[in-house]
């Protein structure tokens, strides 16, 4: 009763193939095998359930597992190791009627003993499958199940994790509904939270519901970032102001010192820039462990945008200390500088409010030297002191200001 055709074809499968169930059961009540393993895709080894979940024959793969085949066996490479991917990927039946959305198949293996837990060659069970794969029925048979594991797969990541990552908002939804923990983190080196991945995903409608749900919003990285760090770094300007308005601390401070303008700036969000001063207290002076406020990270760092960053800086601003130095001494103009930001120096120089002193000199036809070292404009009738700045690369001696002068002639010429 197993003996194959010239196709490979048993007579159950071929029974089965053909609607002739009465057939197919006499065949079974005689002994015929309800596994019958044979060969499948690329030469691998796979049973009749394989092949009838692979073809989505849903009847026929119902009435084998009914018949008592085997529910949990994987493929199997050929006897000479024949078989690609689906010789080594690990996946039960129930792994694949769960990808493919068969709802009554995956009824079915679960009734007769399949392995809800079972995982694949990447350590996933059928529920990430059908996460995966956005087959909500499935999710709700599955985590309803009583022996259900709220498994990692190898990547650390619960089912929450990868709905999250995948933009899922039903799945999302869903698993909120059944009590999923909402920050539980991801086993892994970097321990993200679910709103952490869901900023990094760009969802806002998940970024709300996390949150809705329980999320803690002040959860950090292990690098110390919030959400509204992760946020400000991307073009995530309306995450940003969600976050503002569910109670973030907009004041953290990551593992460089650096709160969330710091990294706005640094990355030019200019739209995250608005909405982190014009939504919050933020400290837009505070110093990061580099002894740098955000405008000195805009003097560094600063992209094509530098100037319409600074020019929203003055305007939430208009008293911005700009001559204020960093702990090198740099100020945001001599920064701009050195970085060739033409823009960023040209704003700074005609800005009315600047406390730079340019527009006194420039009033009065006085040509201004720029100062290298600090950063400020000065004409010769405010300074007559030039020394050579070598750090800069400056081995002529350039005009400096008394303190300037003072700095590098008693600090040294090379300091």
């Amino acid at each position: 009763m197993s003996v194959v055709d010239d196709k490979g074809d048993p007579p159950l499968w071929l029974a089965l193939e053909n609607g002739l169930e009465d057939i197919a059961s006499t065949l079974v009540r005689h002994g015929c095998d309800a596994t019958a393993w044979s060969i499948g895709p690329s030469g691998c080894k796979q049973t009749l359930l394989h092949r009838a979940v692979d073809e989505n024959n849903e009847v026929s793969a119902c009435f084998l597992i009914r018949s008592g085949c085997d529910v949990n066996s994987t493929r199997q490479p050929g006897p000479n190791g024949e078989g690609d991917e689906e010789a080594r990927d690990g996946q039960t039946p129930l792994h694949l009627a769960s990808s493919w959305g068969l709802e009554e198949v995956v009824q079915c293996l679960l009734e007769f003993g399949a392995n809800v837990n079972a995982q694949d060659a990447e350590g996933r069970a059928p529920i990430h499958a059908a996460i995966s794969n956005q087959h909500n029925v499935i999710i709700q048979l599955l985590i309803s199940h009583p022996d259900i594991r709220l498994n990692v797969d190898n990547k650390g990541r619960n089912f929450l994790h990868v709905a999250v990552q995948n933009s899922d908002i039903e799945s999302v939804l869903f698993l909120i509904s059944v009590q999923a923990n909402v920050n539980s983190r991801v086993q892994d080196a970097a321990k993200q939270t679910p709103l952490h991945l869901a900023v990094h995903a760009g969802s806002e409608i998940i970024v709300r519901n996390l949150l809705l749900a329980g999320a803690k919003v002040n959860e950090l990285t292990k690098h110390r970032q919030t959400a509204l760090h992760l946020a400000a770094q991307q073009d995530l300007a309306t995450i940003c102001s969600v976050l503002l308005e569910n109670g973030v601390d907009f004041a953290a401070e990551d593992e460089n010192g650096n709160n969330a303008l710091h990294l706005a700036v640094m990355q030019g969000r200019l739209n995250n820039v608005r909405s982190l001063l014009t939504e919050s207290n933020i400290d837009a002076e505070a110093f990061n462990l580099r002894g740098q406020s955000p405008m000195h990270v805009l003097g560094h760092y600063g992209k094509e945008n530098a100037a319409a960053i600074f020019e929203l800086f003055l305007e939430c601003m208009p008293e911005y200390p700009l001559d204020k130095p960093d702990n090198e001494g740099n100020t945001v103009l001599l920064l701009a500088y050195v970085k060739g930001n033409a823009n960023l120096c040209r704003a700074i120089i005609c800005c009315p409010k600047s406390p730079l002193g340019v527009m006194g000199p420039i009033a009065m036809n006085v040509s201004p030297s720029l100062v290298r070292h600090c950063g400020r404009l000065l004409c010769h009738k405010c300074s007559i002191k030039e020394i050579p700045i070598i750090k800069f690369d400056l081995n002529k001696p350039v005009r400096v200001c008394d303190i300037c002068f003072d700095v590098l002639t008693l600090g040294g010429v090379t300091s």
